[in-house]
C-alpha cells in the first residue's frame, strides 16, 4: 500500500475506532504523542535550595449549588519543593470518588454536591522540606431542594359567609424557600404564603400549595372547598284557608325556599303540640279535616341553619253528603253520578231528589241557556231545557251554611231535535247456507227499522231474506222526538263454504338452521272467506301435524330455528267463516345442522417487530370457507380443520365458517389493540418511560431542564413540526423501526441512533455532529457520512481544505473537492486551513436522512487497499464486518495514526518528507479476529496508548486489503446496541457465539519514542499456517522501526494461532530499524491462559533466555531487518522435536466418573495447575513428588479444562480435557 507524504506543516490522521458513539467511552486515535527536543550537553543544570511550602493564593468561597447539581470548585496555589495537596472537610481528609475529584492536587472539584457535603474545607501543603501549611478554610455550602407537599387538611365543606382554615401536610421545605398558596390552579391566583391559610370563600373554590424557593418549585398539593348556600325558609300558601269538615282537601305550597325540607309541621293548638309530617315535597295536600289546623315548613340547606317557614291555618266548618239520585219527570231516578239519558231540546223537564238531614235549603245547578220555572231551593225542581247545543250537567247538593257544595249529585241530558242514525258494522257476512232475513242484521239503537234505500221508503219486515250484495238501511226513534233522518248503510255479503286451501310457492326448499326459506302463502282454492290460519308440520308425509308456534297469518317464511335439523312437511290449516277447516298440500322443507362457530385459540397482539396480528382457529369443517368480517372483510379457503389467519391490523374481527350448504355463528369479537403511543410535550411523557413496545412522537422540544441524561428507546419515532430534540453527548435513541423528522432532531458529539429493522425507511434529516480532539492546522481526519446525500462541506473550519478519497484501482490518493457527495460506505481525509498553529477541536455537521439497513459498496482490484467508513449514525462491529464480508476484504482493517509531535523537517533524521514541517515516525493501529494492536504512548497523543477495540464509531473511516473484486456490505447486523453489544433482535440475526481467545501484546521501543506493538493470539478456528482472517500484515508504515511475527515468509503486526495452547509452542519474531542503539521488548498485556502462563524471549544472538514475565529485554542493535534473532516462547529449556514429542506422549489425563487422573511414565510430576477456558485457575496443587495423580469433586460445570503438569526435571506440559 502507498503511504501518503504531505508536504504540509502537520500530516494527521483521525484514525480512532470513535468506539461505541454512545454508552461506550470514546477514544481517538488523533496521537501526536511525543516531541523530539534538542539538549545542549554543554550546560549543567545543579538543584541546590529545597523550599518550604508557602501558599500564595488562598482558596475562595465558591457559589453555592442547588442539592444533587451544580460543580464548586476549591483551588490552592503553592511554592515549595516536591509540594503534596491534602484537602479536608470539618479537619477529616476527602478521598476521590462521587462527588469529590482533585484530592492530592492543587484543585478539588464538587461535582452535583448534596447537603451532606456541605462543610467547612481546607488543604494542607506539605514538601520535601517542612514545615507543612495549612490554607485558610472556606465554606461550601449546598442548598437542599424542597419536597412537595403531599396533602391539605382542614374542613372542605362550609356555607356561605363561613370561614376556615387549611393547612399543608408531607413534603419538606427547601433552603430559602416558603409554602405558596393559589386557586383556580397550580400557580393561579395567588392566596396568600406560609403553612396555612384561612378563607371564607363564597363558592365552590379548589385550594393549591407548594414549595418554592431558589432551587426548585414542587408540585401542588390541592383540595376543594365546597360552598354551600345559606337557608331560605321560603314562603307557605294555600289557596284555601277554610273548608268543610270531612271530606275536604286543600294543597298547601312552599315556595323561594333554599336548601332542603326536612319535614312539615301541622298543629290544631298553635303548635304548642307539634304533628311531625313526614313529606319532604314542597307542595302538601291537608284532607278530611275536622278542626282548624296551623301549618309550617322546616327547612335547612346542607349544615347550615335549620328555619321554619310562615304558618298557614286553615278554618274548618260541617259539611253535607250529597243529595240522592235524580228522577225525570217522575219516572226513572238516575245514580248520584254518571247517569245520563236523551231529551228534546226545548221543552220542560222536572226533576226531584229525597230530602237530606240537616239541610237548610238545596241548591240546584242547571246548564247554560236552561230556564228555571220553580222549585230552586227545594227538593223538586221544574226548567225549561236548552237547545241541541247545550247538552249537559244538572247538579243539587244540600246547603248547610255554606258547607255542601263538595258533595253533589248529577244527571246528563243529551238535547236532540232528531236522533241520529244508529251504530253498527258497515259491512255484514252471513253463510248463504244459513238462509239469512233481515232479523239477522245488526245495528245499535232505539227503535230499530230497516229499508232498502237511503230514505223514503217502508220498512222492510224482519223476514225479508237477505241478498248477496245488497245494500240495508236502518234507522231509529229516541224519546218521541222523531226517527233518524240519517241511516245506517250496511252491506250483506253472503259467504260460500270453504271447500279447499292451497299453499304456494310448493317447491321443496332447503335451508340451514338459524336461517330463511322463502316465503309461503295460503290462500282459498275455490271461494269462501278464512278467518283463522295455523300453520305446522309433519315429520312424514300425511303425518300427525306439530302447530308452529306464533304462525297464523297467510303467510309464513320457513325458519331452521322452527323446524330444527330434519326434513319437514309444512302445511297450513285454515279455519272458514262458513264451513269446515280445511289443511293446505304440502311443502317440504329440509333443514340442515350449520357447522359450529370456529373456537378462537392463540391471539397475537400486533408487536414493533410485527405490525400486524394473527389468531389461531379450530373446530373447523374439513372443507369450506372462512367469512371475516368486521374492521376488515374477506374470506379464505379452508385448508384444515385448523387455521391460522395473520396480517390483521388493529381493530375488531368476527369469524364464521361455511362448509359448503351452512355457514355457522360468528366468533366473539377477536380484538387487535393498536401499538402503544407515547407523546413528549416538553415536559412529560404521556406513557410513563419510554419502552420498545411504543410509538414515540415528539410534540415538544428535548431533553427538559434538568437534562433526565438517559437513553431513549422506541418501537418508532416522530419528530412534530415545530419541536427541537437534541440527543445529547453519549447517550442514544434506539428504534426497532422507522424515525421521521418534520422539526428538528440533532445528535451531539458521541450520540447515536440505532435501528434494529433493516426494512425501516427514514423520512426527513437529522443532524449528526463529531468534534475531533484536538487539532492544529496541519492535522488531517479520516470521515466517513453517517446520512445520505452529505458534500465534503462538513464544518468551516474546512471551508479552504484539503481533500482526499482513496482510488484501489491505482492504490493511490485521489484528489476531491468541498462539494464532493460522500459515498455511504466510503471514507475520505480531510485537513483544515488555519492561519495559526495553535490546537483547537473541529466539529463536522452532517445533515441529511440517517443511513439504515443494507449499504454496499463496490470494490477493485485485488490485494489492493480500500478507504472505508461506517456508514451508520451508531458504532459497527468490526469483527462481525470482517466475518461478513470475508469472502471479499482481508482479516485485518487499520487505522492511521502517529505518535509523536510535529517538528521542523530538518531536525528529523532519515526520511521526512519535502515540507518544512514533518512527523518523527508513523504507524497503523491494527484490529482482526484475534484482537487489536496500538501505536505506543508517546507524551503528545493526547489519548494515550489506545489498543483497538473492535468497535468502530459513527463517522469514522478506515483501511482495509482487498481479498477479492466484489461487494462490500454493510447491515443493521453489524450495529451496535448501546451496551456495546450487537443487536441480537431475533427478527435479524442470532447471538455472536463467544470464542477463546488467549493473547499477549509485545512492545518494542526505546527511549527516544520509537515503538511498535505486535500481537499473538491463540484463538478458536484459527491455524498455524497464514490466514486472512486471523493474521493481519505490517503496513511497515513506520519509517523508524517495525516489529513482527513472523508466519510462512510474512510479517505480521497481529497473528492467529491453532488451539489448544501448547506451551512448547514457538513464534519467530523480527524487527527492522533504521536506529542504531538500545531496544526493549516487553509484555504490555496477556489475557486467557497466557496471564498465567511463563513467557520467554529467546535472543538467538546471544544465546540467552529471558523471562518476560519477570522484567523487560534490553538489547543494542545497528541498523538493519532482523527475522532470525528473537523467538517467542512458553517453555524455559530447549528441548529437540523428538523430546519434545516423547515427553508430551508420556503425560496421560484422562477423565472418568467427574475425576481427572493423571499419570507420568517418565518423570514423577512437582506441581499440576488446572484452567478453565477464560484463563481462571480452578485447581492447584504443589510438592507432589509422585507419577500419579487423582482429582476428584472439582467444583465446575461442564465444559474444556487445560491441566497444566509441571516435571521435576523442569518441564511442563498442558493437555485439554472435557470435564
Amino acid at each position: 500500500m502507498n503511504r501518503l507524504y504531505l508536504n504540509m506543516a502537520r500530516d494527521v490522521y483521525w484514525s480512532s475506532l470513535l468506539q461505541n458513539t454512545f454508552a461506550i467511552s470514546v477514544n481517538w486515535f488523533c496521537l501526536v504523542l511525543l516531541f523530539f527536543v534538542n539538549f545542549s550537553f554543554g550546560q549543567t543544570v545543579v538543584a541546590n535550595d529545597c523550599l518550604a511550602p508557602t501558599i500564595i493564593t488562598q482558596p475562595v468561597i465558591p457559589a453555592t449549588t442547588c442539592s444533587g447539581t451544580g460543580t464548586q470548585t476549591l483551588s490552592v496555589v503553592a511554592t515549595g519543593t516536591g509540594l503534596t495537596y491534602s484537602w479536608r472537610k470539618n479537619g477529616v481528609v476527602v478521598s476521590n470518588g462521587g462527588v469529590i475529584n482533585g484530592q492530592g492536587t492543587t484543585t478539588l472539584t464538587l461535582t452535583n454536591p448534596v447537603v451532606t457535603d456541605a462543610g467547612s474545607y481546607n488543604v494542607v501543603v506539605s514538601g520535601s522540606c517542612s514545615p507543612a501549611v495549612t490554607s485558610n478554610a472556606v465554606t461550601v455550602s449546598v442548598n437542599s431542594i424542597s419536597v412537595a407537599p403531599t396533602g391539605i387538611t382542614g374542613t372542605t365543606t362550609i356555607c356561605n359567609g363561613s370561614s376556615i382554615t387549611l393547612t399543608l401536610s408531607g413534603g419538606s421545605k427547601g433552603t430559602v424557600a416558603t409554602a405558596q398558596w393559589f386557586s383556580g390552579s397550580c400557580g393561579g391566583t395567588a392566596v396568600g404564603t406560609g403553612d396555612n391559610i384561612t378563607v371564607s370563600p363564597t363558592s365552590t373554590t379548589t385550594y393549591y400549595v407548594r414549595y418554592s424557593g431558589v432551587c426548585s418549585t414542587t408540585a401542588c398539593a390541592s383540595t376543594t372547598v365546597t360552598v354551600t348556600p345559606a337557608t331560605v325558609a321560603g314562603t307557605l300558601t294555600s289557596p284555601k284557608t277554610n273548608v268543610c269538615s270531612g271530606a275536604n282537601y286543600t294543597n298547601l305550597n312552599l315556595s323561594g325556599y333554599t336548601g332542603s325540607i326536612l319535614r312539615w309541621e301541622s298543629s290544631i293548638d298553635n303548635f304548642t303540640t307539634v304533628n311531625s309530617i313526614s313529606n319532604t315535597n314542597s307542595d302538601y295536600g291537608a284532607s278530611n279535616l275536622t278542626a282548624d289546623t296551623s301549618y309550617r315548613v322546616v327547612v335547612q340547606n346542607g349544615s347550615c341553619n335549620v328555619l321554619y317557614s310562615n304558618v298557614v291555618k286553615i278554618a274548618v266548618s260541617g259539611a253535607m253528603p250529597a243529595p240522592g239520585g235524580i228522577s225525570l219527570n217522575g219516572g226513572t231516578t238516575y245514580p248520584v253520578s254518571g247517569g245520563g239519558t236523551n231529551y228534546c231540546a226545548s221543552t220542560s223537564a222536572t226533576f226531584s231528589i229525597a230530602s237530606v238531614p240537616n239541610a237548610t235549603n238545596y241548591i240546584w245547578v242547571i246548564p247554560n241557556g236552561w230556564s228555571v220555572i220553580s222549585g230552586q231551593g227545594t227538593t223538586t225542581l221544574t226548567v225549561v231545557t236548552g237547545n241541541t247545543s247545550q247538552s249537559a250537567n244538572i247538579e243539587v247538593y244540600a246547603n248547610n251554611s255554606g258547607c255542601g257544595d263538595t258533595n253533589r249529585s248529577y244527571l246528563w241530558l243529551q238535547l236532540t231535535n232528531t236522533p241520529n242514525a244508529p251504530t253498527g258494522s258497515s259491512s255484514q257476512s252471513f253463510c248463504s247456507a244459513s238462509f239469512p232475513t233481515v232479523a239477522n242484521l245488526a245495528a245499535t239503537g232505539t227503535g230499530i227499522k230497516w229499508y232498502a234505500t237511503y230514505s223514503g221508503g217502508s220498512a222492510l219486515a224482519t223476514t225479508t231474506a237477505l241478498v248477496n250484495g245488497a245494500h240495508y238501511y236502518a234507522s231509529q226513534t229516541i224519546n218521541g222526538c222523531g226517527e233518524s233522518a240519517s241511516r245506517l248503510d250496511v252491506t250483506a255479503t253472503l259467504n260460500t263454504n270453504l271447500s279447499a286451501v292451497s299453499v304456494t310457492p310448493n317447491g321443496a326448499q332447503i335451508i340451514c338452521i338459524g336461517s330463511s326459506g322463502s316465503a309461503l302463502t295460503s290462500s282459498p282454492t275455490n271461494g269462501g272467506v278464512i278467518v283463522s290460519r295455523q300453520w305446522g308440520k309433519r315429520s312424514v308425509s300425511g303425518g300427525t301435524i306439530t302447530p308452529i308456534s306464533g304462525e297464523t297469518t297467510a303467510n309464513y317464511t320457513p325458519t331452521g330455528a322452527g323446524l330444527t335439523a330434519g326434513t319437514w312437511y309444512v302445511v297450513c290449516t285454515s279455519t272458514p267463516t262458513c264451513g269446515s277447516p280445511m289443511t293446505s298440500n304440502e311443502v317440504m322443507i329440509t333443514v340442515n345442522d350449520r357447522p359450529v362457530a370456529p373456537t378462537v385459540g392463540t391471539t397475537t397482539q400486533p408487536s414493533c417487530t410485527t405490525p400486524t396480528g394473527s389468531v389461531f382457529l379450530s373446530g373447523l369443517p374439513a372443507s369450506g370457507t372462512l367469512f371475516q368480517t368486521g374492521t376488515a372483510a374477506t374470506n379464505y379457503p379452508i385448508t384444515g380443520t385448523t387455521m391460522t389467519i395473520s396480517g390483521l391490523a388493529a381493530g375488531t374481527y368476527n369469524f364464521s365458517a361455511s362448509n359448503g350448504s351452512c355457514t355457522s355463528l360468528a366468533t366473539a369479537n377477536v380484538v387487535f389493540n393498536p401499538l402503544a403511543t407515547n407523546k413528549w410535550d416538553g415536559n412529560a411523557w404521556s406513557n410513563g418511560t419510554p419502552s420498545a413496545s411504543q410509538i414515540l412522537v415528539f410534540n415538544g422540544n428535548y431533553p427538559p431542564s434538568p437534562n433526565p441524561n438517559v437513553d431513549i428507546t422506541g418501537c418508532s419515532c416522530t419528530i412534530s413540526a415545530g419541536a427541537n430534540v437534541t440527543i445529547k453527548l453519549g447517550r442514544s435513541l434506539s428504534l426497532t423501526n422507522e424515525v421521521v423528522v418534520l422539526g428538528t432532531l440533532t445528535f451531539e458529539n458521541s450520540a447515536s441512533l440505532i435501528q434494529k429493522n433493516g426494512e425501516a425507511v427514514n423520512t426527513g434529516s437529522i443532524i449528526y455532529k463529531r468534534t475531533t480532539p484536538s487539532l492544529i492546522e496541519t492535522d488531517y481526519t479520516y470521515w466517513s457520512s453517517p446520512v445520505a446525500n452529505q458534500t465534503l462541506d462538513i464544518s468551516p473550519d474546512y471551508a479552504y481544505g484539503t481533500f482526499y478519497s482513496y482510488d484501489s484501482s491505482v492504490d493511490n490518493w485521489a484528489d476531491v473537492n468541498i462539494s464532493t457527495t460522500m459515498s455511504i460506505g466510503k471514507g475520505y481525509i480531510i485537513r483544515g486551513q488555519r492561519s495559526d498553529n495553535d490546537a483547537y477541536n473541529i466539529t463536522a455537521t452532517f445533515k441529511g436522512v440517517p443511513n439504515n439497513g443494507t449499504k454496499t459498496l463496490s470494490i477493485n482490484p485485488t490485494n489492493s487497499a480500500v478507504l472505508l467508513g461506517n456508514p451508520f449514525p451508531s458504532a459497527l462491529d468490526a469483527e462481525a464486518f470482517l466475518d461478513y464480508n470475508a469472502a471479499v476484504l482481508d482479516g485485518t482493517i487499520y487505522f492511521w495514526t502517529h505518535k509523536t509531535a510535529i517538528q521542523a523537517a530538518s531536525n528529523i533524521p532519515g526520511k521526512a518528507g519535502s515540507g518544512v514541517f514533518a512527523y518523527t515516525s508513523d504507524d497503523y493501529a491494527s484490529y482482526n479476529a484475534v484482537g487489536g494492536v496500538s501505536v505506543g504512548n508517546g507524551t503528545a497523543s493526547p489519548s494515550g496508548s489506545v489498543v483497538p477495540s473492535g468497535k468502530i464509531g459513527a463517522g469514522q473511516g478506515f483501511f482495509g486489503t482487498i481479498k477479492a473484486a466484489g461487494t462490500i456490505t454493510f447491515n443493521n447486523n453489524m450495529r451496535l446496541n448501546s451496551d456495546g453489544s450487537l443487536m441480537d433482535n431475533i427478527q435479524f440475526f442470532s447471538a455472536k457465539p463467544t470464542k477463546e481467545k488467549h493473547r499477549i501484546w509485545l512492545n518494542l521501543s526505546n527511549t527516544e519514542g520509537a515503538f511498535k506493538q505486535v500481537l499473538i493470539g491463540y484463538v478458536t478456528d484459527a491455524t498455524n499456517n497464514y490466514e486472512r482472517r486471523f493474521d493481519g500484515q505490517s503496513f511497515d508504515a513506520n519509517e523508524y522501526v517495525d516489529f513482527y511475527s513472523i508466519s510462512q515468509d510474512k510479517n505480521l503486526v497481529i497473528q492467529g494461532r491453532a488451539l489448544p495452547f501448547d506451551e512448547n509452542d514457538e513464534v519467530p519474531l523480527g524487527f527492522k530499524t533504521v536506529i542504531t542503539g538500545e531496544f526493549t521488548i516487553n509484555i504490555d498485556q496477556t489475557d486467557g491462559l497466557l496471564a498465567n502462563q511463563p513467557v520467554f524471549l529467546e535472543d538467538k544472538l546471544t544465546n540467552t533466555i529471558v523471562d518476560l514475565k519477570s522484567g523487560n529485554y534490553t538489547f543494542s542493535t545497528t541498523e538493519g531487518t532482523f527475522d532470525d534473532r528473537f523467538v517467542l516462547r512458553y517453555a524455559g529449556k530447549t528441548l529437540g522435536t523428538t523430546d519434545t514429542e516423547m515427553l508430551k506422549n508420556s503425560i496421560v489425563v484422562s477423565v472418568k466418573d467427574k475425576q481427572i487422573n493423571i499419570n507420568s511414565f517418565a518423570e514423577n510430576m512437582e506441581k499440576v495447575v488446572v484452567y478453565d477456558e477464560s484463563g481462571k485457575e480452578v485447581y492447584q496443587r504443589e510438592k507432589l513428588n509422585t507419577n500419579e495423580l487423582v482429582i476428584s469433586n472439582l467444583v465446575s460445570s461442564h465444559q474444556v479444562l487445560i491441566v497444566k503438569t509441571s516435571l521435576q526435571n523442569g518441564e511442563i506440559v498442558s493437555k485439554k480435557v472435557i470435564y
